[in-house]
C-alpha cells in the first residue's frame, strides 16, 4: 500500500482539522508564483506557459475549495481570471505539440472546473472544446501517469464523454444496463465506470445517490494511500450535483465542503484499501 502525504487518521474530521490551515498556506504560495509567473508566460516556454501555469496550481485549488469552502480560493483564482482566455487559446499550440501534453491538459481541465465550481464568473469553456481535448490526449494512454489517467477518467465523466472512461481507467467496455442503488467503497474504477453508466442511462441522482455519498465517505483513505487527488473529487462532485442533481456549477464546491465537514469519524479497516488498490 502507497502512503500519501496526509498520514492522520483518514477520515473527514481528522483531514478537515489537520490539513485545513496547510491547504490554505499552500493555495497562497501558489497563487504567489502564479501572481509572478503568468505575466511571464510564453509557449516558447515548455513549462512556464499559461495552460501549464494554470494546471499547477489546479490541485491547491481543489484542495482549498474542499477543506476550506470558496471564500478561502477567491483571491486565487483571481491571479489567473485574466489570464484564462489566453490559456485557453494557448491549449490549441500545446496539444499541436503532440497528444503527450497530457499532464498540462488534463491538469488544465481540472483547474478550469474547480473555478467554474467555485465563482459564477469563473470563464466557462464549452463542454464540446473541452471533451476535445481530452479526446486529443486519449491515444496517449500508454505513456500516462496513473494519476493522470484516473483525472482524465473523472474529466470525461464531468464533459459527458463516457466513451472516453475506459480508455483511461480501463475494464473493458461499460455495462449497458444500470443497477441502482450499488456502492463500491475503495474500488475507484467501480465508481468511475458506475457513474458512466448512469449516465448513459439517463439515472436519476437518487439512483446514484448510495455510490457517491459512499465515495465521498471514504475519499480519505484515498489521500492517505495516494490513489486519488482533490481534483479527481472535484471533477466527481461537478458531475454528481450538475448533471444528475442539476445544481448551478457555481455552488458545487460550497455543497460539497459543506458535506464533508458534517460527516462523522468513520474509521475503516486499510486492509480494504489495499485489496482496491491491487484491483
Amino acid at each position: 500500500m502507497r502512503s500519501g502525504w496526509w498520514t492522520g487518521q483518514p477520515t473527514w474530521p481528522q483531514l478537515l482539522a489537520g490539513t485545513s490551515q496547510q491547504a490554505f498556506e499552500y493555495l497562497r504560495q501558489s497563487a504567489e508564483r502564479r501572481r509572478r509567473n503568468l505575466p511571464h508566460a510564453s509557449l516558447d516556454h515548455p513549462l512556464m506557459n499559461l495552460p501549464n501555469e494554470c494546471a499547477d496550481m489546479g490541485g491547491s485549488l481543489a484542495r482549498a475549495a474542499v477543506l476550506l469552502g470558496v471564500d478561502a480560493c477567491s483571491a486565487a483564482i483571481d491571479v489567473c481570471m485574466p489570464y484564462l482566455p489566453g490559456a485557453v487559446r494557448d491549449m490549441e499550440l500545446v496539444l499541436a505539440r503532440g497528444p503527450r501534453q497530457v499532464g498540462t491538459t488534463v491538469g488544465f481541465i481540472a483547474f478550469l472546473y474547480t473555478a467554474h465550481c467555485c465563482r459564477p464568473d469563473a470563464p466557462s469553456v464549452p463542454t464540446d472544446e473541452v471533451a476535445r481535448w481530452l479526446m486529443i490526449v486519449a491515444p496517449a494512454k500508454r505513456h500516462m501517469n496513473e494519476f493522470d489517467a484516473v483525472t482524465a477518467a473523472f474529466a470525461s465523466l464531468a464533459t459527458l464523454q463516457t466513451q472516453l472512461v475506459p480508455t483511461f481507467i480501463s475494464g473493458g467496455r461499460l455495462p449497458k444496463r444500470f443497477q441502482p442503488g450499488q456502492t463500491f467503497q475503495f474500488n475507484r474504477q467501480g465508481f468511475v465506470r458506475y457513474l458512466a453508466t448512469a449516465l448513459n442511462a439517463r439515472a436519476p441522482f437518487d439512483a446514484i445517490r448510495p455510490a457517491w455519498e459512499d465515495f465521498v465517505a471514504v475519499f480519505p483513505h484515498h489521500i492517505a494511500t495516494s490513489t486519488l487527488q482533490f481534483t479527481d473529487l472535484m471533477l466527481a462532485a461537478y458531475t454528481v450535483h450538475v448533471h444528475f442533481q442539476g445544481l448551478p456549477a457555481a455552488q458545487v464546491a460550497d455543497t460539497l465542503h459543506n458535506y464533508v465537514a458534517a460527516l462523522p469519524e468513520i474509521l475503516l479497516p486499510m486492509r480494504a484499501v489495499e485489496d482496491a488498490d491491487a484491483q
